[in-house]
């Protein structure tokens, strides 16, 4: 078995927060939500959102606070007890944005957070980034979907074949 402090370096972005050294200088790792969600089907909704926190040392009891904290603005909360398997695209894409909350990152990545939903979930979960954006979360946003990405962002970058095409700043985020 791994020593917590070498469990916290090998955890994956989005499941944890650990530090890593570079140049005697600790940066936290970002913070992610995925395409496809990448949720843990034998946890439970609430358990699935707790892990990171709990992996980054977190104790339980406030592991819990933070996550009924996160279900109740996230609008999940009635789903605490269920399975990943039991819930819609936008469910599961809000429990994963929760996952990724609970350890309060400086920035959040957001991987085609919209791309394997359906129109409806993905406008709520479009809405939801909008949210979180204008109450100060930081957001590295990759897509393809050109109206989200001018919905939610104050800054664009276009890239073609991994070169900047574009680079354009909006006043403000409707």
């Amino acid at each position: 078995m791994l020593r917590p402090e070498v469990l916290r370096r090998r955890c994956t972005v989005g499941l944890s927060r650990p530090a890593t050294r570079f140049s005697s200088v600790d940066l936290p790792l970002p913070e992610g939500t995925f395409q496809f969600f990448n949720l843990l089907d034998d946890l439970t909704v609430t358990d699935n959102i707790q892990l990171p926190a709990q992996l980054a040392g977190t104790s339980r009891r406030k592991a819990a606070a933070r996550a009924g904290e996160l279900m109740e603005v996230l609008g999940i909360r009635k789903h605490a007890r269920a399975y990943p398997g039991r819930l819609s695209g936008g469910e599961r894409q809000r429990v994963a944005v929760a996952r990724a909350l609970v350890n309060r990152p400086a920035l959040l990545l957001a991987d085609e957070p919209t791309g394997a939903l359906d129109t409806a979930s993905g406008h709520d979960v479009r809405n939801l980034l909008m949210d979180l954006h204008r109450a100060g979360q930081t957001i590295v946003l990759v897509t393809h979907d050109l109206t989200l990405a001018e919905a939610c962002a104050s800054r664009t970058i276009h890239l073609v074949d991994g070169h900047v095409a574009l680079d354009t700043y909006v006043q403000a985020v409707r």
